[in-house]
């Protein structure tokens, strides 16, 4: 699925806005399904750490998509020029 939405980024940099706005609000989820459902879980790792390897794991993320998709990343911020 997130192979698809990327080559489709490839022929239309724009989509990458969607794409960033539809990865927070799955960041955000998942953050609260884990607070929600897994209460047990904060007892033994405390919340931040969750949430630093959770951003860790996004940053790893971000660098693939950088050197695998270098030229929609280009279109997207030389739009506005």
């Amino acid at each position: 699925m997130a192979a698809a939405l990327l080559a489709a980024a490839d022929r239309d940099p724009r989509l990458l806005a969607g794409l960033f706005v539809l990865f927070c609000c799955f960041e955000v989820a998942a953050l609260a399904l884990i607070a929600v459902l897994g209460e047990w879980l904060f007892e033994a790792l405390p919340q931040w750490s969750i949430v630093i390897g959770n951003l860790l794991a996004a940053a790893a993320m971000l660098a693939v998509f950088l050197r695998r998709h270098r030229i929609a990343w280009l279109e997207f911020l030389l739009a506005d020029e």
